[in-house]
């Protein structure tokens, strides 16, 4: 891979790899379990010609597969693809780049050889050190194998590891929870994503739900989260997001600082120029558009208050929050302020606070922030543009 220096306005790039094993029961994210060999290398070779045909030589600060299961690719074929993105790009020094991975797709000799293809930084899909907890979420690996996975990569040269946990899980008990916390702090991990489960509809657990534990214990599981990774030196800097300092995962601090990036593969979506677009959603029809330039299936480019409104919103997952003068100098004066009416009621009950030029959730803020990241798209709409009552508190 080719690195070049003195790069600025850097964008990210996202690789999906729609692949898996076996389907877990909670999963509703584009992924296809079964694929062999041979169509895993059609895949490959579709995505690197998506990248060679809308390259535009940009300047790339990271670069992270997705998926499904990233690891099931061979590593030569993650280099492939790496190296189409330093010929069609300008792969910054010190790049960030990231793959997800599952501890039964990976061992000692295979994350040796994803280093040596230029992956730096890996995100192991955990969820749980119960293997009962692991059963009943259709996960294939067990919990030794969870902890050999991380110890391999740390022995191949990774010295950039992150875990995935879950909570409200079927049958977890708040103690339960503290364990899988204080079991992953003993590992060579430097970043936690804890992640509450969500029953989505087109899932296992969409058609038969599953008795999940009740709001108090929910809660108690996310404070139990923000005592674990205080006491373990973690910040949480996201709202599911906890890493030790210089450890955050860039390249989702680009998603949520709203800035640009590239997709490639099935599924896919890019942000640039002001405009979105989104791959089809299904592997058979991605690869179809290889003789058209692979044609985006969904476009959009949200404008005015809409616009306005998604970048509050991301910005609003960090905890360091939106900066007013920077939204103000993206959008024009008082563009922050204009949207005091649903905000002036969070700000009042203790949800979010303004200090220092930022508007960001507090911590109790942070456990209902789906319903006011819902009332700010909603007030985004025709119908709520209006200039609203009450003091202007940011």
């Amino acid at each position: 891979m080719k690195m070049e220096k003195g790069m600025k306005n850097e964008i990210g790039i996202y690789v999906h790899v729609p692949f898996c094993v076996r389907k877990c029961s909670y999963c509703d994210f584009y992924s296809v379990a079964g694929t062999g060999e041979e169509g895993r290398e059609r895949y490959v070779k579709a995505v690197c010609g998506e990248i060679a045909a809308k390259a535009r030589g940009e300047g790339v600060s990271t670069v992270y597969f997705g998926g499904g299961t990233p690891s099931l690719l061979a590593p030569a074929q993650a280099d492939r693809i790496l190296s189409e993105v330093g010929r069609g790009f300008r792969l910054a020094p010190g790049a960030e780049i990231s793959m997800e991975a599952n501890p039964e797709t990976v061992d000692a000799g295979k994350l040796a050889s994803f280093r040596a293809a230029g992956v730096n930084r890996l995100s192991i899909g955990v969820q749980s050190f119960s293997d009962r907890l692991l059963s009943s979420l259709g996960r294939i690996h067990d919990s030794a194998r969870a902890v050999k996975a991380v110890g391999e990569a740390r022995e191949a040269g990774f010295d950039n590891i992150g875990v995935d946990l879950m909570f409200g899980l079927p049958g977890q008990a708040v103690e339960d929870w503290r364990g899988d916390l204080r079991r992953a702090f003993e590992l060579p991990v430097v970043h936690l994503s804890a992640y509450e489960l969500t029953v989505e509809e087109d899932t296992p657990f969409g058609r038969n739900p599953p008795p999940l534990p009740g709001e108090d214990e929910a809660v108690a599981m996310w404070e139990t989260t923000l005592k674990e990774t205080m006491r373990a030196g973690f910040g949480r800097y996201e709202v599911s997001n906890y890493a030790k300092p210089g450890r955050e995962c860039r390249h989702n601090l680009n998603y949520w600082r709203d800035g640009e990036y590239l997709g490639f593969g099935a599924a896919a979506w890019s942000s640039r120029g002001g405009v979105r677009t989104g791959n089809p959603a299904e592997i058979g029809k991605y690869m179809e558009g290889e003789a058209r330039g692979f044609p985006p299936a969904v476009t959009d480019a949200p404008e005015g208050r809409k616009k306005m409104a998604e970048t509050l919103m991301l910005n609003l997952r960090m905890t360091a929050g939106c900066a007013e003068a920077e939204f103000d100098a993206r959008y024009g004066q008082g563009a922050l302020e204009s949207f005091h009416p649903v905000l002036e009621r969070p700000v009042v009950d203790g949800f979010l606070e303004n200090k220092g030029g930022f508007l960001r959730f507090t911590p109790k803020g942070m456990m209902v922030a789906n319903d006011i990241w819902a009332d700010i798209i909603g007030f985004s709409g025709p119908v709520c543009g209006g200039s609203g009552a009450g003091a202007i508190l940011f």
